[in-house]
């Protein structure tokens, strides 16, 4: 019997796991496996790698969020860690050393905006806490939001939703209090145009991120 109860109980936690797992579009599950790809590359500097995760970020065409705007908490500055955007990677192919420069990269995409000719919905930046740290972003949006993060390698984050008023649209279970890499957020917004907040908690070493929306 006991055996039994193990095996049921195994059973249901395996269906609890598959209900609340989070399937965002299309589009935005490519963007964030071309990310996790990108961070593993980075993990042990697999330049083939890399290289080809950039590829795939060139193709599908994500545009500019620099404008994404700090509402609460402290950035860190990104130098010698992993930036999200095309430029910056092929640089780094050429030249690891390069990581050194990450925020003048950073910089320099927002200056770049969206590049001609792209006409994809996702939207990204690349933002960094220090260790223990946590931050909130203003984002806005209607009718639905789809939001995503992928750490540099060993990045251990958890990501929480509010709406203005400071109610939760979405919360970590408990089993992802400690943080992970990868975090998929689907939350249902009013009809009419609003703001929401994008909090970020850091339970790992200091780390960016590729901060993802469509």
């Amino acid at each position: 019997m006991k055996i039994v109860r193990l095996l049921i109980l195994s059973i249901f936690i395996s269906l609890s796991a598959s209900l609340f797992a989070v399937t965002l579009s299309k589009e935005m599950e490519e963007a964030v496996d071309i990310c996790k790809s990108i961070s593993d590359g980075f993990l042990t500097y697999d330049l083939a790698k890399i290289k080809n995760g950039n590829e795939r970020l060139k193709k599908i065409g994500i545009n500019d969020w620099s404008t994404l705007h700090l509402s609460k908490g402290k950035e860190l500055n990104i130098n010698g860690h992993l930036l999200f955007d095309e430029v910056f990677l092929d640089s780094i192919i050429k030249n690891h050393k390069h990581i050194v420069f990450a925020q003048k990269y950073l910089k320099q995409r927002g200056v770049r905006g969206v590049s001609s000719g792209r006409k994809s919905k996702i939207k990204m930046t690349t933002k960094g806490l220090p260790a223990g740290g946590a931050a909130s972003w203003k984002a806005s949006g209607s009718n639905s939001a789809e939001i995503a993060l992928v750490a540099e390698p060993r990045g251990l984050l958890t990501m929480t939703i509010r709406d203005e008023k400071g109610k939760s649209l979405f919360t970590e279970t408990v089993k992802n209090k400690k943080g992970d890499s990868v975090r998929k957020i689907k939350v249902t917004l009013p009809k009419t145009r609003t703001r929401f907040f994008i909090e970020v908690k850091n339970y790992g070493d200091a780390t960016s991120f590729a901060l993802i929306s469509r």
